[in-house]
């Protein structure tokens, strides 16, 4: 009812069916609606209902309390106003043309920002006219800043930054969001045979500031703290092993056979430039890198092999895992679509390892939802990991020779 001001009679009756006069006659007494019926003059008596319509009050109120209740407006209205921000955004002028032939309220297949669903596209478009039209072009907004002018006082402060819609918004700019907006110093977790020293020049060891050797279970570093001060000590290790899960993290920290070795990095779940920075500051260390088999998963991998410039070796990451399962809640169609269209244009980006489950969800948009957790492979992989990293050291040494 709130998304139109009467509905006729028919129409309410195949939605409600035979609870529709008892939520008719509720609705009309608490003032929401009223009836309009034909009548008999010649017996003055009411005969069948012709529609309901919205109350003067409550029509004057339907948006805000259709957004009260669904936590998302009218797409159709949204379009609208969408249009009207846009049109006069060069920079954006292609999603503009775009959503101009697309009159159903629904994301248009060609949309840059890679989504097929709408409430990401709409948070993504007024993120991205407010980051055009700024003010202050000679500094990086904070995410926080953004969102309070895109979204307006009323929902500025009720909207927040996902995965999903940082994706979306680094696939409309074609850039990674610490490229776009301003990230704090964030918390890099290590374990291994590392020492950060704050002394560049004291070689004797007094000075220093984090031991992950030692440290229980890890240890935090700055990652931008990290890159400005001081040095690294490393203490003979045979790689970096970069996981995607923090769970999956602390449980690789427990076998001493690879923290011994390893030095195993944890980077909040996604690769920040800080944190290709740091790893850039290992080189040239072989990097090994376990994430979630998904589209999602795949593309952290992507994105880390272009970030640190070099080739990474995916472990436990095999289509044969994937297939097996078991695998988290499916996704809705949409989604599914959206993350067969990931993959595909991730076929090309990824290490040889990887091109297998990846080209598999690409051409089967029925699976790809089918996405299989890193927590879901602890019993399966951590007893092999030592082995799977052994042999992805091997490869290294190979491709060496």
């Amino acid at each position: 009812m709130l998304d139109s001001p009467s509905r006729k009679w028919g129409t309410i009756h195949r939605r409600w069916g035979e609870r529709t006069d008892e939520v008719v006659d509720e609705l009309i007494r608490c003032g929401v609606i009223t009836k309009d019926v034909h009548a008999d003059e010649d017996h003055l008596r009411l005969k069948e209902p012709i529609r309901i319509r919205l109350t003067d009050a409550w029509a004057a109120v339907s948006k805000e309390k259709r957004r009260e209740l669904l936590g998302r407006d009218d797409p159709a209205q949204v379009r609208l106003d969408l249009l009207d921000l846009l049109k006069d955004v060069d920079d954006l002028r292609g999603e503009y043309e775009l959503l101009l032939q697309q009159d159903n309220g629904s994301v248009p297949p060609k949309s840059a920002t890679g989504t097929a669903h709408w409430q990401t596209y709409e948070f993504v478009l007024r993120a991205a006219r407010q980051w055009w039209v700024r003010e202050k072009k000679d500094r990086l907004p904070l995410r926080g800043e953004l969102l309070s002018r895109s979204h307006g006082s009323s929902r500025g402060t009720k909207e927040d930054w996902s995965r999903s819609r940082e994706q979306a918004f680094e696939n409309l700019f074609d850039r990674y969001i610490t490229e776009l907006v301003e990230v704090p110093d964030h918390e890099i977790r290590v374990k291994g045979p590392l020492i950060w020293h704050k002394d560049k020049d004291d070689d004797k060891g007094r000075d220093k500031v984090v031991d992950a050797i030692k440290a229980d279970p890890w240890a935090g570093l700055p990652s931008k703290g990290v890159q400005k001060v001081g040095r690294l000590e490393l203490v003979n290790p045979v790689g970096v092993f970069v996981l995607e899960n923090s769970d999956t993290f602390h449980r690789v920290c427990q076998i001493p056979e690879i923290v011994d070795r390893w030095i195993c990095v944890w980077g909040s779940g996604y690769t920040s430039p800080d944190l290709m920075g740091f790893l850039k500051m290992l080189s040239p260390l072989p990097i090994a890198v376990w994430g979630d088999i998904d589209a999602h998963g795949i593309e952290i991998v992507a994105n880390l092999r272009r970030g640190v410039d070099a080739e990474v070796y995916p472990v436990a990451m095999t289509a044969e895992a994937w297939l097996k399962g078991p695998h988290r809640r499916k996704l809705k169609p949409g989604r599914r679509d959206e993350d067969a269209r990931k993959a595909a244009r991730l076929v090309k980006r990824v290490p040889g390892e990887l091109r297998p489950v990846t080209e598999l969800i690409a051409t089967h948009p029925e699976l790809a939802g089918l996405g299989l957790e890193q927590q879901a492979q602890h019993d399966d992989v951590l007893p092999e990991l030592p082995g799977l990293l052994a042999r992805a050291l091997d490869s290294v040494q190979q491709g060496a020779a």
